[in-house]
């Protein structure tokens, strides 16, 4: 008995001086979607790339711990509900806390993205909403680039579009194949190609992925990322050509690069998540051969 009563105390005494095992440190998020009549879209809350919540009706919320040492990503979309509204149309994307800030509001669909590590015992408010209003018009306007047929016999090529803030349609001819050339901000959709109305077999358009207004907010910077853009090898140089978009780090304006097959590019970009790599304006938010090589 003696034996067993001293075992016990010695045991009591051990686990006094040890207590509890240290819990785990840990951010907090507390996420909120608005959404307004007209808009669709959703904001998606990512743990270390596994989505834990994906907010699309208006008025929700979503609260949760995460890990210091992991990554957490937004990622908000939007647009509106029917092609022919004409009213005004934006989308908001804020994150407060005491070491991060993302403060972005644009006026044209897509998605806007945030990334960020969670430090121990702070707290992240993040909101994300979607407003439609009746009156105004939507921010419709995009740099676009353009790319020429293979031409043959001294054909002459011609593209037709419509600079934003104009009503007139303007005319690029191409005397020359597999040429390419920026056109500027230009009103979104409106670029067409002559004679007969549709792309030839090689031709190519693109847009840029937000907006001509749209700005980075370098106050979020701290993500800057060396990433390498890698166009794939095609049999022949004639076909798809990528455009490659980035926010160079330090800057909060998009830069543009067009690349032929088996061409590469690396860039110090302000977030991986603001770069895309597209080979079309209905494609300009791919990020297909996209690769990570860390901080620069």
């Amino acid at each position: 008995m003696l034996y067993l009563r001293n075992t016990n105390q010695v045991e009591t005494i051990e686990r006094q001086q040890r207590g509890g095992a240290p819990e785990r440190p840990f951010g907090i998020i507390s996420a909120s979607y608005a959404a307004t009549i007209r808009t669709t879209g959703s904001l998606s809350i990512l743990n270390d790339g596994n989505t834990i919540s994906t907010l699309n009706v208006g008025g929700t919320k979503f609260n949760s711990k995460i890990s210091a040492s992991n990554e957490v990503t937004l990622l908000l979309s939007g647009s509106v509900t029917s092609n022919t509204l004409t009213g005004s149309f934006t989308m908001s994307l804020f994150v407060t806390s005491s070491d991060y800030t993302y403060n972005t509001t644009v006026y044209s669909f897509g998605q806007l993205s945030a990334i960020f590590q969670p430090k121990s015992a702070s707290l992240y408010e993040i909101s994300g909403s979607l407003t439609y209003g009746p009156d105004g018009n939507f921010s419709t306007c995009s740099y676009y680039f353009i790319k020429s047929d293979n031409t043959e016999d001294n054909n002459v090529t011609t593209a037709s579009y419509t600079p934003c803030g104009t009503t007139s349609s303007v005319d690029m001819y191409f005397t020359s194949s597999l040429v390419t050339a920026s056109l500027g901000c230009v009103l979104n959709d409106s670029v067409d190609w002559n004679p007969q109305g549709i792309p030839t077999q090689y031709a190519q358009v693109w847009a840029s992925p937000y907006g001509c207004d749209f700005l980075y907010p370098t106050q979020s910077s701290g993500f800057n990322r060396t990433i390498r853009f890698e166009t794939p090898s095609y049999p022949f140089p004639e076909q798809n050509w990528y455009l490659a978009s980035w926010v160079p780090e330090g800057t909060n304006v998009y830069d543009f690069r067009i690349l032929q097959p088996g061409q590469t590019l690396t860039v110090c970009s302000n977030d991986i998540n603001s770069a895309f790599f597209s080979k079309g304006s209905d494609e300009k938010f791919t990020k297909d051969y996209i690769v990570d090589l860390g901080v620069c």
